[in-house]
C-alpha cells in the first residue's frame, strides 16, 4: 500500500530510524515505478549479489537513457523511516536517486562509526538529523541545476522499542578531531 506523498520543509528536524532502513533496488519502466526489492541491513545483505539476483545484467538489453548510453532499469534504492518528535508525525524517506541514497548511506556510515567509537554512551540511540540540501549545475547543461538531500545531524534521542522517545540524550562526538574537522557534525 502506497502512502500519499508529503513535503517536508527544509531545515525539519526528524529522527532517523536507522534499524528499520530497508535498502535495494527499484525497477523504472517508462518512467514508471514497476517493481521493487528491498531487504533490511544486516550483515549479510549484499547489494551487489541481490543485484545480479535481480535478471537484467546485459547492459545489451538496457534501455538507452537520454545521452544514447545503456542504462540499468535497477536503480538503487533506500527507504528510511523518519519521524518528527515535535508533531509526532511519522515518514519515509524513500529514494533512488544516487544523490539520495549516498545521503542514507553516508548517514548509516556515520551512526554505525559512533554506535562503535562509544557504545557506552550511543548504544540505543538514534540520530536527530535538520533536513536540508545543496546543488551543483551539471556538466550537460540540459539538465541544468541538481539537487541533492543532505541530512545534519544535530542530536541523539533515546530508542524505546524503535520508537523515538523525546527524551533527548546527548553526548560527545567521539571522533578523531581530524575526522571531525572533515565532516564538521554532518551525518
Amino acid at each position: 500500500m502506497r502512502r500519499a506523498r508529503r513535503r517536508v520543509s527544509i531545515g525539519t528536524e526528524l529522527v532517523a530510524i536507522v534499524p528499520e532502513l530497508v535498502a535495494g533496488y527499484v525497477k523504472w519502466v517508462d518512467g514508471t515505478l514497476a517493481e521493487e526489492v528491498l531487504r533490511p541491513i544486516t550483515e549479510d545483505y549484499d547489494p551487489k549479489a541481490l543485484r545480479t539476483s535481480l535478471g537484467d545484467v546485459d547492459p545489451a538489453q538496457w534501455p538507452r537513457g537520454e545521452d544514447g548510453r545503456a542504462e540499468d532499469p535497477w536503480k538503487e534504492a533506500a527507504y528510511l523511516p523518519m519521524k518528527d518528535l515535535k508533531t509526532g508525525a511519522k515518514y519515509t524517506f524513500a529514494t533512488s536517486s544516487i544523490g539520495g541514497t549516498r545521503v542514507v548511506k553516508h548517514l548509516c556510515g556515520q551512526y554505525a562509526w559512533q554506535l562503535r567509537a562509544a557504545p557506552e554512551t550511543t548504544a540505543g540511540h538514534l540520530p536527530v538529523v535538520q533536513l536540508g540540501a545543496r546543488s551543483y549545475k551539471h556538466a550537460d547543461r540540459k539538465r541544468g541545476t541538481i539537487y541533492n538531500p543532505t541530512f545534519t545531524g544535530v542530536d541523539w534521542v533515546l530508542d524505546k522499542n524503535n520508537d523515538a522517545s523525546a527524551a533527548s540524550s546527548s553526548f560527545a562526538d567521539h571522533r578523531p578531531e581530524k575526522q571531525k574537522k572533515r565532516r564538521k557534525a554532518s551525518l
